[in-house]
């Protein structure tokens, strides 16, 4: 009898845990040969993890050198690389399964597919199933803007251009105005049909946040048919992170660019300019990333034009930018307050549209961005020289010096002189210096600086020009000065130059 050789301990070390032992798979019969391979090829992957091929071959060669009748040396080989290879592609697919999402996309062959018109709520302005961005300074009437094209949705009226609007549901959320008593009144006033208005309000006391719950309100609006207009106001709100970055804000924009293309509605986002300059791109007047104006498709921009245009319009409503339709081009309009046909108590803001504006957004809001930053630089100047000069005459120099520190500039205090109506005069003497003063009905008595030695009497007409006897300041203009100039009495100026100069001093 041929004595078996003895199982090494390596291979002994594997078989434990119930599994079938090696002793009992030692001395199969010629026909189990195979199988009791292939079940302890199993058991030694199993048991071993990471073996590698060569290392699980190894382990078949020993034990087949051990059974009384031993397999081919190039069989044993072979099952024992069919089985590690098996075992190896059921991992993968098991750790493909575990680890890997459903397939969320496919590959269209571009034959395929056929082209689409872009249809429209308003041609060229408000496209169906986008979004739009709505920009401008506070007091443009942006809000009232969009509730007037929202009116005309809903009674399929004219838009500002003239042309017909389809009739449609509008769907509204506010953050910033309040429902009962700002909008629904604008958007009685304006005519709208508010069986076609729907409002989104926050439910058991807790607000709706578009920045969470648009994939909802996607859902809910599958219930309302034909929509065709949703206003979030203001888009920022859809940002659940810092408006400034463009990774976060283009993640907060996809769910409302994503509500366009599941209702078919346009999308219009109402937002805010900054502060830029005049001569700023308008896209860069957006607050926040300028991510907002390029997931947009149309920007519109709305603006206040301190002096009115040419056709008497007070603000102007122009597009800024379109991906996919003319980027230019305005139409003038202004806000005006109206009574409620059924509430003659209350008034609401309506918009009256004007006059279609040709030109670049650049040139059309242009002119309001510097009347608005002029505006409020006038202001200042107006309010800083009239504490300056509320406690008395200022000497024209110190003014100069001050409003150097304040940043203003001279030619901008001189304006400011001139719309409060303030006194430039100079005193007598030589070396006197130029003073400025505010307009006042009492001028009886005042002191001015430098010239504490004289008072200035009551004043009479530029006729009686005295030192001690000085005409009405206040009254004074150049052109008197120079019809009276010859009527001044004997010792009206015993100065080396005239109490008043024909000109001012050069500044």
């Amino acid at each position: 009898m041929t004595k078996l050789a003895e199982i090494p301990e390596w291979i002994l070390a594997t078989a434990t845990d119930g599994k079938p032992t090696l002793g009992q798979l030692y001395t199969p019969t010629t026909g189990d040969r195979n199988q009791s391979l292939a079940r302890l090829t199993g058991i030694w992957i199993n048991q071993n993890p990471g073996i590698s091929r060569d290392g699980l071959i190894e382990m078949g060669l020993a034990w087949n050198s051990g059974i009384p009748s031993p397999l081919p040396e190039a069989e044993v080989k072979r099952t024992c690389k069919s089985i590690f290879d098996k075992h190896n592609r059921e991992n993968q697919d098991r750790d493909r399964r575990e680890n890997t999402k459903p397939l969320t996309f496919e590959l269209v062959q571009g034959s395929k597919i056929e082209p689409e018109d872009i249809t429209w709520l308003w041609r060229d302005w408000l496209p169906c199933g986008k979004l739009v961005i709505l920009a401008g300074q506070p007091g443009t009437g942006k809000t009232t803007v969009m509730m007037s094209i929202a009116a005309i949705t809903t009674i399929g009226g004219r838009m500002p251009d003239g042309t017909n609007a389809e009739s449609g549901n509008v769907v509204i959320w506010s953050g910033e105005d309040g429902i009962a008593d700002t909008l629904v009144p604008r958007l009685k006033a304006m005519g709208a049909d508010m069986t076609k208005i729907y409002f989104v309000i926050g439910k058991s006391g807790l607000p709706f946040d578009p920045s969470k719950d648009l994939p909802m309100l996607a859902e809910h609006l599958k219930s309302i048919p034909d929509v065709k207009l949703i206003i979030v106001d203001p888009v920022v709100s859809a940002i659940n992170g810092d408006s400034h970055k463009n990774a976060e804000v283009r993640k907060g924009l996809q769910p409302l660019v994503d509500l366009g293309l599941v209702t078919g509605a346009c999308i219009a986002g109402i937002s805010h300019f900054n502060k830029a300059g005049a001569n700023t791109n308008p896209l860069d007047l957006i607050s926040g990333s300028i991510a907002f104006a390029a997931v947009a498709r149309v920007v519109l921009g709305a603006a206040k034009l301190h002096t009115p245009d040419e056709h008497g319009h007070s603000r102007i409503f122009c597009r800024i930018k379109s991906n996919i339709g003319p980027d230019e081009d305005g139409i003038g309009y202004d806000l005006c307050l109206e009574p409620l046909s059924v509430r003659t108590d209350i008034e609401a803001s309506t918009v009256l549209w004007g006059q279609y504006v040709k030109g670049h957004s650049r040139d059309l809001l242009a002119q309001a961005q510097a009347e608005a930053k002029n505006s409020t630089k006038q202001a200042e100047a107006e309010e800083w020289l009239t504490d300056l000069l509320t406690a008395g005459p200022v000497a024209s120099k110190t003014i100069q010096e001050e409003a150097k520190k304040a940043g203003l500039s001279f030619r901008t205090v001189r304006r400011a002189k001139e719309r409060l109506k303030a006194i430039d005069y100079k005193v007598p003497g030589k070396g006197g210096q130029w003073m400025w003063m505010l307009p006042t009905e009492e001028l009886d008595q005042v002191t001015c600086p430098d010239f504490t030695t004289k008072k200035l009497g009551q004043l009479g007409k530029l006729g009686q020009l005295t030192e001690g006897n000085i005409a009405n300041l206040s009254n004074f203009t150049m052109k008197n000065v120079e019809e009276n100039l010859d009527n001044l009495p004997s010792g009206a100026c015993q100065t080396e130059q005239p109490f008043f100069d024909l000109e001012e001093e050069a500044i």
